[in-house]
């Protein structure tokens, strides 16, 4: 996890974002977009206002945390083709949106 966590501070940090601008913009606690950037695993909601933030797709995002996660390659496979499944249906879907066809994918 340390390496999606030092993604999400370097993607801050390339913007010339401080943690307490990015905390306020998304609307959690310094301390918890501090550990968000260290050691704790970001909530999905979260990372959808992050990349908002920091001006990156969602999708990008969201393909990083897979390639940093404990999940089978299996797993990480089906969630990278879903990903480019709805962003190549439509490349002006919202995070929102993307998040809500991602659930259904997923509850199959």
């Amino acid at each position: 996890m340390a390496a999606f966590n030092d993604y999400l501070k370097s993607l801050r940090e390339q913007k010339s974002l401080d943690i307490g601008t990015v905390a306020k913009r998304i609307g959690v606690h310094r301390h918890t977009q501090s550990n968000y950037e260290g050691h704790r695993d970001p909530p999905i909601d979260y990372l959808v206002d992050f990349a908002e933030v920091v001006g990156v797709p969602f999708a990008e995002i969201l393909k990083k945390r897979l390639d940093n996660s404990k999940a089978s390659e299996e797993a990480a496979n089906k969630a990278i083709n879903s990903l480019n499944t709805v962003s190549s249906t439509n490349n002006t879907v919202s995070d929102n949106s993307l998040k809500s066809k991602l659930a259904v994918n997923y509850c199959k």
